[in-house]
């Protein structure tokens, strides 16, 4: 399951190009959500994306308990959930978890914020009260996650933490780390330009110099999207 917004609703909560149009931020957030989709489908398990045209509840967390029920209640035993926002995600990782929740009642990916970049559940343990109050959006959700588990007695395996991206600071963030997949390329070709055009300064200088010299060291991209 992805569990998203459409790119048009995601650039009224996100904002990947300080002082960036709104068409650019879209194209930034409809390629990570394509590219999630693709990693998705290499799994060859079925995919559903469920976006807020879709999702039932009046909470962040009730919205996302009840997509949740709706797949357990189609006759699924185990759901994994993500969101757009995770370009490190890989679909080996989506395979490890799908493996694992054979294995353990829950599976977790561990984001830098201290949230989650992914969730698997399964249905015999899913309580829709204790998921939906969970402090979504807020500080202290995967300790309070994990917590909840334990007390729940349900076996769980964290996996490799990883970078989401909420806003331009995640963004410099993930390019600090120097590992761009293929695909992303062109996305942070177009945050290049922006920058180069709009702030001519030595930090954005030396930020575009350091991106450009990284995308040309890596091999062809794995997947094209229009950016």
């Amino acid at each position: 399951m992805i569990f998203t917004r459409t790119a048009e609703a995601e650039i009224r909560h996100k904002n990947f190009i300080d002082g960036g149009s709104s068409k650019s931020n879209t194209k930034i957030v409809r390629t990570l959500i394509q590219q999630t989709v693709c990693t998705a489908s290499k799994t060859l398990s079925p995919v559903f994306t469920i976006d807020e045209t879709q999702q039932i509840g009046e909470t962040f967390g009730e919205k996302f308990a009840n997509s949740f029920q709706i797949l357990f209640d189609q006759g699924f035993e185990k759901v994994i959930a993500i969101g757009n926002d995770c370009p490190d995600l890989t679909a080996e990782t989506l395979k490890k978890t799908i493996a694992e929740l054979q294995r353990k009642q829950v599976v977790v990916g561990p984001s830098k914020d201290e949230g989650m970049y992914l969730i698997g559940l399964s249905k015999k343990g899913f309580s829709f009260e204790d998921f939906s109050n969970l402090p979504w959006q807020k500080k202290g959700l995967l300790s309070e996650f994990i917590r909840q588990t334990e007390i729940a007695n349900q076996s769980i395996l964290l996996l490799s933490e990883l970078i989401d991206l909420d806003n331009f600071n995640d963004v410099k963030r993930f390019i600090r780390k120097g590992k761009i997949s293929g695909y992303f390329k062109k996305l942070l070709l177009q945050l290049i330009l922006f920058l180069t055009r709009f702030f001519q300064t030595s930090y954005f200088s030396i930020l575009s110099s350091f991106c450009r010299e990284m995308l040309v060291l890596r091999g062809p991209p794995t997947a094209k999207f229009s950016v």
